[in-house]
């Protein structure tokens, strides 16, 4: 089951039924948790993408903004470290990315050239 939120940044979609990577990361920020990040001009792709890896491959939280970001929309796909950086990346959803960003570099305000 995925659960949408939206408001004037971001939509959000999450699995609630995933209760356990739910409270885990919710203890943000945490050393090495973080996110991963996709680039693309097409909204509807990051969508499918967050969804997908939600519905299919055991994520529980994401988000993607309703505006873009100069000219590509921002998703994020949330996890507790880098370890699923290949495994995104062969299944290639035709967007850039994965690219990983810890929670100390968010917070921090470090941003990827």
């Amino acid at each position: 089951m995925i659960i949408e939120t939206e408001n004037e940044y971001w939509t959000w979609i999450k699995n609630p039924e995933n209760l356990d990577l739910n409270r885990m990361l919710s203890g943000y920020p945490q050393n090495g948790y973080g996110k991963y990040l996709f680039f693309s001009e097409d909204r509807s792709l990051l969508l499918y993408l967050l969804k997908t890896e939600i519905e299919k491959f055991g994520f529980a939280s994401s988000k993607v903004c309703v505006t873009p970001k100069a000219i590509d929309y921002v998703a994020c796909l949330y996890w507790y470290d880098n370890s699923r950086s290949r495994e995104l990346a062969a299944r290639n959803y035709g967007c850039r990315g994965p690219y990983w960003k810890t929670d100390e570099d968010t917070l921090a305000g470090v941003y990827s050239k």
